[in-house]
C-alpha cells in the first residue's frame, strides 16, 4: 500500500455567469483525499471507497434547476492520468431526471462538469459520481496508478412533528406511515365560551387550562446549510400555525431563513380528519424536502336509546353487559324492584375511520351533571342532601367530569369505531320516611381522549385529563314516584314528571306537595 497525500480540506469558489445556450450557473472547486490503492483504469462506476463531497448550492432559473458546475481538483502533488485513445479519464454517473453532464474542461489538474435538472423537486437527487486514476508528481517519481473516487450526495432536511398533549416526537420511520395525533380543536380548553379554533389565545383561567392540543413542529436546517430559506407547505389538511403552544401569535409567513433555524412552531388541526394521516406538511429547500403527517381526532353522538331491551351490537364489553343486567336489561322508564329507574344508552362514533384500532389512543366516555331531589311527607317538602348525588352543579371547568365514578357503565374499547355509555338514574331502594320522591337530573355526556397512551385516573373533579374530543350531548332524567299506601310499594306518579330524553330542562324549584 502506498500512502500519498493527507486528507485535504474542502474548498469552494463560486463563479456566477451565463454561458451561451445554457441556463445561468456557477462553479465550485474542490480538493479531496487521495486513495492509496493501486488500480487499473476503470470505465465503470464501482462506488467503492468513495470520498464524500457536499453540493455547495443549487440555483433555479426559469423553472429549470441548474446545478452549479463542479470543478474537481486532485489532491496536492497529484495529477489526473490522461489515458490515450479515451474520450475521458474520469467516469461519470449522473442522477435520475438530470440532463447528461456537460464536460467543460479535462486536464491533469482539473475536471469541470456541469449538470442540470429538469424537475426542481429532484435537484436534491444530485449524486454526481466521478471515478478515475491519479498519480503523484515530482522529479524522479515513478507514477503508479492510484484510484480516486468522489460522490456528491443529496441535500437533506428534517421536519419533526410531535403528538398533541405535549407528546413525544414522531420517529423518522413513522412520520409518514403513522404520523402524529391530536384533537380537532373544536373544544373549549380554557373554558372562555369560545371554540378553541376560533380563539386566538387559549390561556388558563378559573374556568379552564392552557391549550394542550397543538402539535409541536420542529423545523431543522438543511444539511449542508447553504443559506437562503426553507418553505413550509400544507399539502393537505385544514391547519393553522402558531408561535406558542397557547396560540397567541399566528405564523403568517411559511418561509424561514436557514440562518435562523432550528425553529419551533405549533400546528392546530381545525377540523376532524376524514381519514388517518390526512394532514400532510412538507418542508422544502432547493435540493431536498421532508414530509410529516398527522391525524385530527373527533367523535360524534350517533345514537341515543331510551327504549328497547338490547344493547347495541358493538357494546359488547363485560362491564357494560353486567350494568345492563342490573338495570333490568331494558331502556326507558323501568321498575326493577325495589328500584325505579330511567335508563339509556348513548353511542359515539369515532373519527376518522380506523382510529379506534390505533395503539396508544385511549378513549373515555364521561359525564357532567347537575341535580336536585326532594322527599314529600304529607305537606312537608324537604330537599334531599346526599353527597355525590344531590344537589350537584355542573363543574366550572369545561373538561372536568363530576359523574364518572367507574367504568362499569361504559364500553370504552372501540369496536367498529364505536364506544358506549349507559346510565340508570332513579330511586334506589325504599325510603320509609316519605310517601313521595322527586328527582331531577341534567347531564352533559362527552368523550375525552389520551393520544400518548396511559389511562384515565381522575374520574371526578379537577384537573381535567386528556382532551375533550366530542360535543357535549345534553340529556335529562325526571322521576316522580309515590308510595302505594296499601302495599308500601312505589309507583310512578301519573301526574308527575317522568321521562328520560335528550336536551336539558331547568332543574326548577321544589315541587308542590
Amino acid at each position: 500500500m502506498i500512502s500519498l497525500a493527507p486528507r485535504m480540506c474542502l474548498t469552494s469558489t463560486i463563479i456566477l455567469g451565463c454561458l451561451a445556450g445554457i441556463a445561468c450557473g456557477g462553479e465550485q472547486e474542490q480538493q479531496v483525499q487521495s486513495k492509496d490503492k493501486l488500480v487499473k483504469k476503470n470505465d465503470n462506476i464501482d462506488f467503492k471507497d468513495e470520498e464524500t463531497i457536499r453540493a455547495e448550492a443549487v440555483t433555479s432559473f426559469g423553472g429549470r434547476i441548474s446545478v452549479l458546475s463542479k470543478t474537481f481538483r486532485p489532491p496536492n502533488a497529484m495529477v489526473f492520468l490522461l489515458f490515450p485513445k479515451s474520450t475521458t479519464h474520469v467516469d461519470i454517473a449522473n442522477a435520475p431526471n438530470a440532463l447528461p453532464p456537460e464536460r467543460l474542461q479535462d486536464t491533469d489538474q482539473r475536471i469541470k462538469i456541469r449538470e442540470m435538472f429538469t424537475k426542481p423537486a429532484n435537484a436534491g437527487m444530485f449524486r454526481l459520481r466521478a471515478e478515475g486514476n491519479i498519480s503523484p508528481t515530482g522529479p524522479g517519481v515513478t507514477p503508479p496508478e492510484l484510484h480516486w473516487s468522489v460522490k456528491v450526495p443529496e441535500c437533506t432536511i428534517d421536519l419533526v412533528i410531535h403528538n398533541g398533549q405535549g407528546g413525544p416526537p414522531i420517529s423518522e420511520a413513522d412520520e409518514e406511515t403513522i404520523g402524529a395525533f391530536t384533537v380537532a380543536n373544536l373544544n373549549d380548553t380554557d373554558g372562555d365560551g369560545k371554540v378553541d379554533k376560533d380563539d386566538d389565545a387559549v390561556i388558563a383561567s378559573a374556568k379552564g387550562r392552557n391549550e394542550v392540543d397543538l402539535m409541536e413542529l420542529n423545523i431543522n436546517p438543511p444539511v449542508p446549510a447553504f443559506g437562503g430559506t426553507v418553505k413550509l407547505k400544507v399539502v393537505s389538511g385544514d391547519v393553522k400555525f402558531w408561535e406558542k403552544p397557547t396560540k397567541e401569535i399566528p405564523v403568517e409567513k411559511l418561509e424561514f431563513e436557514v440562518a435562523k433555524l432550528p425553529h419551533t412552531i405549533w400546528v392546530e388541526a381545525r377540523k376532524p380528519s376524514e381519514k388517518l394521516q390526512d394532514i400532510e406538511l412538507r418542508i422544502e429547500h432547493p435540493g431536498c424536502q421532508d414530509t410529516v403527517k398527522a391525524t385530527a381526532i373527533w367523535a360524534e353522538k350517533t345514537d341515543f336509546l331510551n327504549s328497547g331491551t338490547a344493547l347495541s351490537a358493538d357494546a359488547d364489553g363485560p362491564e357494560i353487559k353486567a350494568s345492563f343486567a342490573l338495570i333490568g336489561s331494558v331502556f326507558g322508564a323501568t321498575q326493577v324492584t325495589p328500584n325505579t329507574l330511567n335508563s339509556m344508552e348513548m353511542e359515539f362514533t369515532l373519527k376518522p375511520q380506523g382510529i379506534g384500532s390505533v395503539k396508544d389512543i385511549i378513549f373515555d366516555v364521561t359525564r357532567q351533571k347537575e341535580s336536585k331531589a326532594w322527599e314529600i311527607n304529607g305537606t312537608i317538602v324537604a330537599e334531599i342532601i346526599n353527597p355525590g348525588l344531590f344537589p350537584s352543579t355542573f363543574p366550572n371547568m369545561d373538561e372536568e367530569p363530576n359523574d364518572d365514578s367507574t367504568a362499569n357503565d361504559e364500553d370504552n374499547v372501540p369496536k367498529n369505531d364505536h364506544i358506549y355509555s349507559i346510565d340508570g338514574p332513579g330511586q334506589l331502594g325504599d325510603n320509609a320516611s316519605s310517601d313521595r320522591e322527586v328527582q331531577r337530573y341534567n347531564f352533559k355526556e362527552f368523550v375525552r381522549v389520551l393520544v400518548n397512551g396511559g389511562a384515565f385516573a381522575n374520574h371526578n373533579g379537577p384537573p381535567p385529563e386528556g382532551s375533550r374530543c366530542s360535543p357535549k350531548v345534553e340529556w335529562r332524567s325526571r322521576l316522580d314516584v309515590i308510595k302505594i299506601a296499601a302495599t308500601g310499594k312505589w309507583k310512578r306518579n301519573p301526574s308527575g314528571d317522568n321521562e328520560i330524553k335528550e336536551h336539558l330542562k331547568p332543574i326548577g324549584g321544589a315541587p308542590k306537595p
